[in-house]
């Protein structure tokens, strides 16, 4: 009788240091891969591809030389999530850029540093030393008007979101801006 007893609190005792061990052993992973860049953790399923980014982008993101800071303006709850995923795939894919999300709703001057109007949440400010580019959420997602049989409405249409990051940061990064010049005065176009 003692020694089925004793056999029983062993094998208890086997059990429950294995799960205590399983247990750690998960958490440790947990923290591995909670810390590893979106660009290995993140797989890009959609039918468009929408964060997989071009050579272009990645070449333009590796020869960065200055710090580019990218703000995401939305309500703090109301952030687009592609947006937000592609922002952060840039940040992880250059240390020199910078994500800061601005809340519309507790900072709302913030914008009128870069824009005269009202800025629609999801837009992006992209900010470098020499000058600054905003990105409307309006030029992010393409839109196009679809109608019904009753009404008109705006229907989202096409994912431009790379293209109009990309050539923000390099905008904003880029030395010296071609200026072109126009001459009049001939009667001519």
């Amino acid at each position: 009788m003692k020694s089925a007893e004793s056999r029983r609190f062993r094998n208890g005792s086997y059990s429950t240091l294995l799960t205590v061990i399983v247990v750690a052993v998960l958490i440790v992973i947990n923290f591995i891969v909670g810390g590893l860049p979106t660009t290995i953790t993140k797989l890009d399923l959609s039918e468009q591809k929408t964060l997989s980014f071009s050579e272009q982008t990645k070449e333009l993101l590796k020869g960065l030389s200055e710090d580019v800071t990218v703000y995401l303006v939305a309500q703090k709850g109301s952030e687009d999530t592609i947006i937000q995923e592609l922002v952060d795939k840039y940040a992880s894919l250059s240390k020199k850029v910078h994500v800061v999300a601005k809340d519309s709703a507790l900072d709302p001057t913030f914008t009128t540093r870069y824009a005269s109007g009202v800025l629609a949440d999801n837009s992006l400010i992209v900010e470098s030393k020499r000058r600054y580019k905003v990105i409307p959420y309006e030029d992010i997602y393409k839109q196009t008007t679809g109608y019904t049989e009753t009404n008109q409405q705006m229907i989202s249409t096409d994912f431009d979101g790379e293209s109009q990051l990309t050539n923000a940061i390099d905008f904003v990064t880029t030395e010296a801006l071609p200026v072109a010049y126009t001459v009049t005065g001939h009667s001519e176009l």
